[in-house]
Protein backbone atom coordinates (compact mmCIF):
# COMPACT_ATOMS: atom_id res chain seq x y z
CA UNK A 1 0.00 0.00 0.00
CA UNK A 2 2.78 2.43 0.92
CA UNK A 3 4.69 1.53 -2.24
CA UNK A 4 1.59 2.16 -4.37
CA UNK A 5 1.01 5.51 -2.66
CA UNK A 6 4.63 6.51 -3.18
CA UNK A 7 4.33 5.66 -6.88
CA UNK A 8 1.21 7.82 -7.27
CA UNK A 9 2.86 10.67 -5.38
CA UNK A 10 5.82 10.56 -7.78
CA UNK A 11 3.49 10.48 -10.79
CA UNK A 12 1.62 13.50 -9.43
CA UNK A 13 4.86 15.41 -8.89
CA UNK A 14 6.33 14.63 -12.30
CA UNK A 15 3.01 15.34 -14.03
CA UNK A 16 2.71 18.79 -12.46
CA UNK A 17 6.31 19.54 -13.47
CA UNK A 18 5.69 18.40 -17.05
CA UNK A 19 2.55 20.54 -17.34
CA UNK A 20 4.46 23.54 -15.99
CA UNK A 21 7.30 23.01 -18.47
CA UNK A 22 4.76 22.75 -21.31
CA UNK A 23 3.17 26.10 -20.42
CA UNK A 24 6.57 27.75 -19.98
CA UNK A 25 7.68 26.38 -23.36
CA UNK A 26 4.50 27.68 -25.02
CA UNK A 27 5.04 31.10 -23.44
CA UNK A 28 8.61 31.30 -24.72
CA UNK A 29 7.69 30.09 -28.22
CA UNK A 30 4.76 32.48 -28.62
CA UNK A 31 6.06 35.51 -26.72
CA UNK A 32 7.03 37.27 -29.95
CA UNK A 33 3.43 37.12 -31.16
CA UNK A 34 2.17 38.00 -27.69
CA UNK A 35 4.30 41.14 -27.58
CA UNK A 36 3.29 42.14 -31.09
CA UNK A 37 -0.44 41.47 -30.85
CA UNK A 38 -1.14 41.95 -27.13
CA UNK A 39 1.32 44.17 -25.28
CA UNK A 40 1.39 46.80 -28.04
CA UNK A 41 -2.42 47.09 -28.10
CA UNK A 42 -4.82 49.02 -25.93
CA UNK A 43 -6.60 47.29 -23.09
CA UNK A 44 -9.73 45.45 -24.22
CA UNK A 45 -11.83 42.63 -22.73
CA UNK A 46 -10.14 40.15 -25.07
CA UNK A 47 -6.68 41.30 -23.96
CA UNK A 48 -7.71 40.93 -20.30
CA UNK A 49 -9.00 37.40 -20.90
CA UNK A 50 -5.84 36.48 -22.78
CA UNK A 51 -3.50 37.72 -20.05
CA UNK A 52 -5.61 36.06 -17.37
CA UNK A 53 -5.49 32.69 -19.12
CA UNK A 54 -1.78 33.00 -19.92
CA UNK A 55 -0.36 34.09 -16.58
CA UNK A 56 -2.98 32.90 -14.13
CA UNK A 57 -2.58 29.35 -15.43
CA UNK A 58 1.21 29.66 -15.16
CA UNK A 59 0.94 30.79 -11.53
CA UNK A 60 -1.48 27.93 -10.81
CA UNK A 61 0.93 25.38 -12.27
CA UNK A 62 3.82 26.80 -10.23
CA UNK A 63 1.71 26.62 -7.06
CA UNK A 64 0.64 23.06 -7.91
CA UNK A 65 4.20 21.93 -8.41
CA UNK A 66 5.41 23.58 -5.20
CA UNK A 67 2.57 21.92 -3.28
CA UNK A 68 3.13 18.48 -4.82
CA UNK A 69 6.85 18.73 -4.13
CA UNK A 70 6.33 19.99 -0.59
CA UNK A 71 3.36 19.24 1.71
CA UNK A 72 1.83 16.56 -0.53
CA UNK A 73 5.03 14.59 -0.94
CA UNK A 74 5.00 13.55 2.72
CA UNK A 75 2.52 10.83 3.60
CA UNK A 76 0.17 10.99 5.42
CA UNK A 77 -1.41 14.24 4.20
CA UNK A 78 -4.15 15.92 6.25
CA UNK A 79 -7.62 15.37 4.75
CA UNK A 80 -8.53 19.05 5.16
CA UNK A 81 -5.45 20.04 3.17
CA UNK A 82 -6.37 17.58 0.42
CA UNK A 83 -9.87 18.99 0.13
CA UNK A 84 -8.55 22.56 0.01
CA UNK A 85 -6.03 21.67 -2.68
CA UNK A 86 -8.70 19.87 -4.72
CA UNK A 87 -11.07 22.86 -4.38
CA UNK A 88 -8.31 25.23 -5.48
CA UNK A 89 -7.56 23.23 -8.62
CA UNK A 90 -11.24 22.86 -9.43
CA UNK A 91 -11.88 26.60 -9.06
CA UNK A 92 -8.90 27.44 -11.28
CA UNK A 93 -10.02 24.97 -13.93
CA UNK A 94 -13.60 26.21 -14.20
CA UNK A 95 -12.33 29.82 -14.25
CA UNK A 96 -10.31 28.99 -17.36
CA UNK A 97 -13.28 27.15 -18.88
CA UNK A 98 -15.50 30.19 -18.38
CA UNK A 99 -12.82 32.41 -19.93
CA UNK A 100 -12.65 30.26 -23.07
CA UNK A 101 -16.44 30.24 -23.27
CA UNK A 102 -16.42 34.04 -23.12
CA UNK A 103 -13.94 34.22 -26.02
CA UNK A 104 -15.99 31.80 -28.11
CA UNK A 105 -19.20 33.69 -27.31
CA UNK A 106 -17.68 36.96 -28.54
CA UNK A 107 -16.93 35.25 -31.84
CA UNK A 108 -20.42 33.82 -32.13
CA UNK A 109 -21.96 37.19 -31.28
CA UNK A 110 -19.91 38.86 -34.02
CA UNK A 111 -20.81 36.20 -36.59
CA UNK A 112 -24.52 36.72 -35.86
CA UNK A 113 -24.31 40.44 -36.70
CA UNK A 114 -24.50 41.53 -33.06
CA UNK A 115 -28.01 40.18 -32.79
CA UNK A 116 -29.71 41.13 -29.51
CA UNK A 117 -31.51 37.79 -29.43
CA UNK A 118 -28.24 35.92 -29.80
CA UNK A 119 -26.60 38.15 -27.19
CA UNK A 120 -29.45 37.50 -24.76
CA UNK A 121 -29.26 33.77 -25.38
CA UNK A 122 -25.49 33.71 -24.90
CA UNK A 123 -25.65 35.72 -21.68
CA UNK A 124 -28.37 33.46 -20.28
CA UNK A 125 -26.56 30.20 -21.03
CA UNK A 126 -23.25 31.65 -19.82
CA UNK A 127 -24.54 32.59 -16.38
CA UNK A 128 -26.67 29.46 -16.16
CA UNK A 129 -23.52 27.45 -16.84
CA UNK A 130 -21.53 29.43 -14.26
CA UNK A 131 -24.16 28.87 -11.57
CA UNK A 132 -24.72 25.20 -12.38
CA UNK A 133 -21.04 24.24 -12.66
CA UNK A 134 -20.17 26.20 -9.50
CA UNK A 135 -22.85 24.39 -7.49
CA UNK A 136 -21.84 21.00 -8.84
CA UNK A 137 -18.18 21.73 -8.17
CA UNK A 138 -19.00 22.61 -4.57
CA UNK A 139 -20.95 19.37 -4.15
CA UNK A 140 -18.07 17.47 -5.73
CA UNK A 141 -15.54 18.91 -3.28
CA UNK A 142 -17.87 18.22 -0.37
CA UNK A 143 -18.35 14.58 -1.41
CA UNK A 144 -14.69 13.89 -2.11
CA UNK A 145 -12.89 11.28 -0.01
CA UNK A 146 -9.09 11.07 0.06
CA UNK A 147 -6.59 8.47 1.25
CA UNK A 148 -3.38 9.10 3.19
CA UNK A 149 -1.51 10.19 0.04
CA UNK A 150 -4.20 12.73 -0.82
CA UNK A 151 -5.48 10.60 -3.70
CA UNK A 152 -9.22 10.56 -4.31
CA UNK A 153 -10.61 7.11 -3.50
CA UNK A 154 -13.68 7.46 -5.75
CA UNK A 155 -14.75 9.88 -8.44
CA UNK A 156 -17.97 11.68 -7.37
CA UNK A 157 -20.88 11.50 -9.86
CA UNK A 158 -21.01 15.30 -9.99
CA UNK A 159 -17.68 15.25 -11.85
CA UNK A 160 -19.43 13.50 -14.73
CA UNK A 161 -22.30 15.98 -14.79
CA UNK A 162 -19.85 18.91 -14.77
CA UNK A 163 -17.93 17.45 -17.70
CA UNK A 164 -21.09 16.77 -19.68
CA UNK A 165 -22.26 20.33 -19.11
CA UNK A 166 -18.93 21.70 -20.34
CA UNK A 167 -19.21 19.59 -23.48
CA UNK A 168 -22.78 20.74 -24.10
CA UNK A 169 -21.69 24.37 -23.85
CA UNK A 170 -18.71 23.88 -26.16
CA UNK A 171 -20.84 21.91 -28.61
CA UNK A 172 -23.55 24.60 -28.63
CA UNK A 173 -21.10 27.39 -29.40
CA UNK A 174 -19.32 25.43 -32.12
CA UNK A 175 -22.64 24.30 -33.59
CA UNK A 176 -23.87 27.90 -33.79
CA UNK A 177 -20.63 28.90 -35.53
CA UNK A 178 -20.78 26.03 -38.02
CA UNK A 179 -24.47 26.62 -38.80
CA UNK A 180 -23.96 30.35 -39.43
CA UNK A 181 -20.97 29.67 -41.67
CA UNK A 182 -22.86 27.19 -43.83
CA UNK A 183 -25.96 29.36 -44.21
CA UNK A 184 -24.07 31.75 -46.47
CA UNK A 185 -21.98 30.18 -49.20
CA UNK A 186 -19.74 33.24 -49.53
CA UNK A 187 -18.69 32.84 -45.89
CA UNK A 188 -17.02 29.52 -46.66
CA UNK A 189 -14.43 31.48 -48.66
CA UNK A 190 -13.72 33.94 -45.84
CA UNK A 191 -10.43 33.02 -44.08
CA UNK A 192 -11.44 34.45 -40.73
CA UNK A 193 -14.78 32.65 -40.61
CA UNK A 194 -12.99 29.41 -41.45
CA UNK A 195 -10.51 30.15 -38.68
CA UNK A 196 -13.30 30.71 -36.16
CA UNK A 197 -14.92 27.39 -37.13
CA UNK A 198 -11.60 25.54 -36.99
CA UNK A 199 -10.60 26.93 -33.60
CA UNK A 200 -14.02 26.20 -32.15
CA UNK A 201 -13.80 22.64 -33.42
CA UNK A 202 -10.32 22.26 -31.90
CA UNK A 203 -11.58 23.29 -28.46
CA UNK A 204 -14.63 21.04 -28.64
CA UNK A 205 -12.80 17.97 -29.97
CA UNK A 206 -9.87 18.47 -27.58
CA UNK A 207 -12.14 18.80 -24.55
CA UNK A 208 -14.21 15.82 -25.66
CA UNK A 209 -11.10 13.67 -26.22
CA UNK A 210 -9.70 14.47 -22.77
CA UNK A 211 -12.97 13.78 -20.99
CA UNK A 212 -13.87 10.72 -23.05
CA UNK A 213 -10.54 9.09 -22.21
CA UNK A 214 -10.16 10.25 -18.60
CA UNK A 215 -13.71 9.90 -17.22
CA UNK A 216 -14.29 6.17 -17.85
CA UNK A 217 -10.88 5.36 -16.40
CA UNK A 218 -11.51 7.56 -13.37
CA UNK A 219 -14.96 6.09 -12.80
CA UNK A 220 -14.18 2.40 -13.23
CA UNK A 221 -10.45 1.97 -12.60
CA UNK A 222 -9.00 4.66 -10.36
CA UNK A 223 -9.17 8.41 -9.89
CA UNK A 224 -7.01 10.61 -12.08
CA UNK A 225 -7.50 13.91 -10.29
CA UNK A 226 -3.89 13.96 -9.15
CA UNK A 227 -2.74 14.31 -12.78
CA UNK A 228 -5.86 15.39 -14.69
CA UNK A 229 -6.10 18.91 -13.30
CA UNK A 230 -2.55 19.90 -14.26
CA UNK A 231 -2.90 18.81 -17.86
CA UNK A 232 -6.45 20.08 -18.35
CA UNK A 233 -5.40 23.50 -17.04
CA UNK A 234 -2.44 23.44 -19.45
CA UNK A 235 -4.75 22.52 -22.36
CA UNK A 236 -7.22 25.29 -21.50
CA UNK A 237 -4.53 27.94 -21.18
CA UNK A 238 -2.84 26.87 -24.41
CA UNK A 239 -6.17 26.85 -26.26
CA UNK A 240 -7.34 30.25 -24.99
CA UNK A 241 -4.07 31.91 -25.96
CA UNK A 242 -4.00 30.29 -29.39
CA UNK A 243 -7.62 31.29 -30.01
CA UNK A 244 -6.72 34.93 -29.48
CA UNK A 245 -3.33 35.01 -31.21
CA UNK A 246 -4.62 33.14 -34.27
CA UNK A 247 -7.37 35.72 -34.65
CA UNK A 248 -5.15 38.76 -34.23
CA UNK A 249 -2.51 37.41 -36.62
CA UNK A 250 -5.01 38.07 -39.38
CA UNK A 251 -5.24 41.74 -38.41
CA UNK A 252 -2.49 42.71 -40.87
CA UNK A 253 -3.33 45.15 -43.71
CA UNK A 254 -3.49 43.36 -47.04
CA UNK A 255 -3.28 39.89 -45.51
CA UNK A 256 -7.01 39.21 -45.59
CA UNK A 257 -10.35 40.50 -46.82
CA UNK A 258 -12.24 43.49 -45.45
CA UNK A 259 -14.68 41.02 -43.90
CA UNK A 260 -11.87 39.52 -41.87
CA UNK A 261 -10.62 42.92 -40.73
CA UNK A 262 -14.05 43.96 -39.53
CA UNK A 263 -14.70 40.77 -37.60
CA UNK A 264 -11.23 40.76 -36.08
CA UNK A 265 -11.53 44.34 -34.92
CA UNK A 266 -15.03 43.78 -33.60
CA UNK A 267 -14.09 40.76 -31.53
CA UNK A 268 -11.04 42.50 -30.16
CA UNK A 269 -12.97 45.63 -29.20
CA UNK A 270 -16.30 43.84 -28.65
CA UNK A 271 -18.51 46.91 -29.22
CA UNK A 272 -16.66 49.06 -31.72
CA UNK A 273 -19.44 50.74 -33.68
CA UNK A 274 -17.22 52.36 -36.29
CA UNK A 275 -17.16 49.07 -38.22
CA UNK A 276 -20.08 47.63 -40.17
CA UNK A 277 -21.31 44.14 -39.38
CA UNK A 278 -19.74 41.18 -41.09
CA UNK A 279 -22.93 39.92 -42.68
CA UNK A 280 -23.73 43.24 -44.30
CA UNK A 281 -20.24 43.60 -45.69
CA UNK A 282 -20.28 40.12 -47.19
CA UNK A 283 -23.69 40.61 -48.79
CA UNK A 284 -22.54 43.92 -50.28
CA UNK A 285 -19.44 42.41 -51.82
CA UNK A 286 -21.21 39.25 -53.06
Amino acid sequence: MLAANFSEVMVRSYSSLAALIFLAWDLVMSFGDEYEYMWKRNWTPVKCIYLFCRYFSLVVQIVNHVVTQGPMSKVPVARTFCRTWFAFQGACTISLVFSINALLMLRVYALYDRSRRVATFLVIIFFADVISVSIQSYLCVKASVFDQACLMTDTPPTVVSCCIEMLVMQGTLWGMTWWKRNRNESWTRTPLVSLVVRDGAFIFVGTFAIMASALPYAMFVKSLEHVAFSWFIAFLAFSACRLTINLLRLDIPGAHTQDDLELTTFIEGTLNDQFTTVGTAIETQS
